[in-house]
């Protein structure tokens, strides 16, 4: 029986498996997880980070002073650049970066623990902070060096990707902190957040950003001065400031491929090769005898335990490919559930089919018995 198997079953199982498995994996299974894992880096900056707003060049005291008020519960002031930097001594590459000497409120922004990848378990004089896609990208690891400005920083820590603003964040302390503050009269922007969004509201409705204002000095004639001062007092700054639970409604998402979608691809094209192999004329003429007949369980039996390791072989393949080389950050709980749902199916349809070619096959035989 066994031999019989493998010369008229096997090899047809093994291709139609193997090529429906990674067919599947590659058309539904990787994208969704990608999709997915997308998905997640995107809201992951709105859901765990405690930032409500993001307002423009404020200066140091305005943002005492907004700090201060009653309806603020943390800022976070930052200094914004786009430089080349030096990676390891040895390549120069671009990166956007944020400079903030508000370091004790680093847990409210993208740079917070729950969106913590790897730290590093060295102590470093001057950490620096990158995210996933920065790293991927130009092949950065932890406790490499990154030169900016002069200043040689070491990689501490790698964070979920930050598609807000920028790939790099940077404590300000000791020479930076001198060497930003003496270029910058104001900080890029800040971010807040809030206890009560009506306050709020009125306060940032009506916002200036005070780092924004030139002084007298910097004009030469006092109707110059004015022009800016007017122009300035004028605008509407609100449109400048993001407010992030309105940007977390309007996001976009990627498409994710439903489940049932998947499980309607598989079951119909493995019914329909079960078709085509049912009314083969190899199989019938072996089982119609008496002396057969009993092992056609056993026949169909064989071929289940062979499908089901070609998924979980077809599984590993894609487990590989996750960990030695795609370089896209992945969702773990996204790679486990879609993983789970992928074999879930392939060997769920593996049961169902070899129940229905046992029950069929022998009641296709039974029929013949009978009219004979």
């Amino acid at each position: 029986m066994f031999k019989y198997w493998i010369k008229n079953r096997a090899w047809i199982t093994f291709f139609w498996t193997l090529l429906l498995c990674l067919t599947i994996g590659v058309v539904f299974v990787l994208p969704n997880i990608d999709k997915w894992s997308d998905n997640y880096s995107k809201e992951s900056i709105y859901s765990n980070t405690k930032i409500d707003y993001d307002i423009p060049a404020p200066t140091k005291e305005q943002l005492n002073e907004i700090e201060n008020m009653s309806f603020v519960d943390n800022v976070f002031g930052y200094y914004y650049t786009e430089a080349t930097v030096v990676v390891n001594k040895s390549r120069n590459v671009n990166a956007k970066i944020i400079f903030s000497d508000y370091i004790q409120n680093l847990d409210m922004t993208m740079y917070s623990e729950k969106r913590v990848i790897e730290l590093s378990s060295k102590s470093h004089e001057n950490p620096i902070y990158i995210d996933y896609d920065y790293k991927s990208k130009n092949n950065i690891n932890l406790d490499d060096t990154i030169e900016i400005y002069g200043i040689l920083f070491q990689v501490a820590g790698i964070y979920e990707t930050n598609f807000y603003n920028a790939a790099i964040y940077a404590p300000l302390v000791g020479d930076q902190k001198k060497l930003i503050e003496e270029k910058s009269t104001c900080y890029s922007g800040a971010f807040i957040n809030v206890n009560d969004f009506q306050q709020a509201e009125t306060y940032f409705r009506n916002y200036k950003p005070n780092g924004r204002l030139r002084t007298r000095e910097e004009f030469d004639t006092e109707e110059q001065y004015l022009l800016h001062y007017n122009a300035w007092e004028s605008a509407n700054y609100y449109n400048e400031i993001t407010r992030f639970d309105v940007k977390a409604e309007n996001l976009s998402k990627a498409y994710v491929v439903p489940w049932w979608i998947i499980l309607a691809v598989v079951f119909f094209v493995s019914i329909l090769v079960d078709i085509v192999l049912f009314n083969r004329k190899i199989e019938y003429p072996y089982f119609i005898t008496k002396k057969y007949k009993k092992d056609i369980p056993k026949y169909y039996k064989y071929d289940f335990i062979w499908q089901v390791f070609l998924v979980c072989l077809s599984g590993g393949v894609l487990y590989c490919y996750y960990l030695f080389i795609n370089d896209k950050y992945v969702y773990e709980k996204a790679f486990y559930i879609e993983g789970s749902i992928y074999l879930g199916i392939m060997i769920g349809t593996s049961i169902f089919t070899y129940i229905i070619n046992s029950l069929l096959f022998e009641k296709k035989i039974k029929n013949k018995n009978s009219q004979a």
